[in-house]
């Protein structure tokens, strides 16, 4: 399974890969002890031949939207010793997985530990624990997961906030979602789900191109979806109230609003060593830009009890040296959702954290690497909106966050304490 193994060329149509070959040596002997050759040889087969395979398969698999299954083993988790070379890899193509789901968003990738199966590879390497599932079992698994029916399973998405069930029921049929920084990254996720769920929308972005762009990828993939696009730069306030006063001429209504449009300068530098000017353009892109959108939506809104999702960050919590003006951008944010629903209390409101996204905003400005898919942050907007949460209107909620663990052991405890909004801390 070296680079010169691989196949150059794949089957036109390529729709699942099953990446199984591995190899165990011999249990038994500590790591120093073993020739050091024969460790790195277990790593290069079970993860540079799966990376092989997998790398090669991209291009073809983004075309059919197709699936990755990983024979990993319950070793990538457990400190066997002895084992460390296989353990080792096995864990790391845990990690390969989750950036394959990062990156390539449309193909649903699993690992999976197949049982202790009698194979000739676990009878040789002297595997103490004795063979007890049968091979049909890790088969069977894998045509189950690349059926379809457990695509939660891929990435970061979870089964609470998994977007399927909009796409079957179509929840948004009827609904008319404006979306801000439509054009990439969350935005257009966002659009692409609420798409796939019956929504119609209606994308603002700075540029026509890059809208355009956006409307050309959602239509290939839902034909029939009904797609407004208006340029906008979100700081002023004509094109603001032009891009809403549009969509209602369409579309005769609004139903929600995403306010995802934002910016984030490079965090390299103490506020006084930085650009003034560009200090406060993050504030104004960031809450300006969000204020003018909802200033604009709010009649609309409040015909339909309509909602809005804003999208905030994790760093609003936090004091980051090198990085104020958007802290306090963000931080802001919160503080003027929660006078939207006390000024307007029949329109829903939300100030999320879409996680760490590989987006180019967070890239360019050197923001800490990324580990969440960016479907997850889209899906939890989706899951808001749904109407299944309506207690945390008002409040700060991240994507990161399993929503059905916080309603179920932490929805009495944040209506009763009023939680999930800013407040002074006063020592006890």
């Amino acid at each position: 399974m070296s680079g010169q193994e691989v196949p150059v060329a794949l089957r036109a149509e390529s729709d699942i890969l099953v990446a199984n070959a591995g190899k165990l040596r011999p249990l038994g002997t500590p790591f120093a002890a073993n020739d050091p050759v024969g460790w790195w040889d277990v790593v290069e087969v079970n993860l540079r031949g799966v990376y092989n395979f997998v790398h090669f398969s991209i291009p073809e698999l983004q075309k059919s939207k197709g699936q990755i299954v990983i024979t990993s083993s319950a070793g990538a988790h457990l400190r066997i010793a002895t084992g460390s070379d296989y353990s080792v890899s096995k864990f790391a193509l845990g990690r390969f997985a989750e950036f394959v789901a990062l990156e390539y968003p449309d193909i649903k990738v699993f690992t999976v530990h197949p049982g202790i199966v009698a194979t000739a590879m676990n009878a040789e390497a002297g595997v103490p624990i004795p063979a007890e599932d049968a091979v049909a079992l890790p088969a069977a698994t894998m045509l189950y997961l690349t059926s379809g029916k457990a695509d939660y399973l891929s990435g970061r998405v979870y089964p609470t906030v998994d977007p399927k069930v909009h796409y079957t029921s179509q929840t948004y049929k009827g609904k008319v979602v404006l979306i801000t920084g439509a054009s990439r990254g969350i935005g257009l996720e966002t659009a692409l789900q609420y798409a796939r769920s019956g929504a119609s929308l209606s994308l603002a972005s700075r540029k026509q191109e890059t809208l355009d762009d956006s409307k050309n990828a959602i239509l290939k993939e839902v034909p029939n979806a009904q797609v407004l696009t208006s340029v906008a730069d979100v700081k002023n306030v004509e094109k603001a109230e032009a891009a809403v006063k549009a969509t209602i001429a369409h579309f005769g209504k609004l139903d929600i609003l995403v306010a995802n449009a934002g910016k984030v300068r490079p965090m390299d530098k103490p506020f006084a060593a930085k650009d003034p000017v560009g200090w406060w353009d993050i504030l104004e892109v960031n809450i300006r830009g969000v204020y003018n959108f909802v200033h604009f939506a709010i009649p609309e809104l409040q015909k339909t009890k309509g909602q809005v999702a804003i999208i905030s960050s994790a760093a609003a919590q936090w004091r980051l040296p090198t990085a104020s003006e958007y802290c306090v951008s963000k931080f802001a944010l919160g503080r003027f959702a929660e006078f939207v629903t006390l000024e307007y209390p029949d329109i829903k409101v939300y100030t999320i954290h879409p996680g760490v996204v590989a987006t180019a905003m967070n890239i360019e400005s050197g923001a800490p690497p990324a580990e969440d898919a960016v479907a997850l942050s889209a899906a939890t907007v989706l899951y808001l909106t749904s109407g299944k949460a309506d207690y945390l209107s008002g409040r700060y909620v991240s994507a990161t966050w399993d929503l059905g663990e916080v309603e179920r052991d932490w929805k009495e405890k944040i209506i009763q304490q009023n939680g999930l909004v800013n407040k002074l801390s006063i020592p006890n």
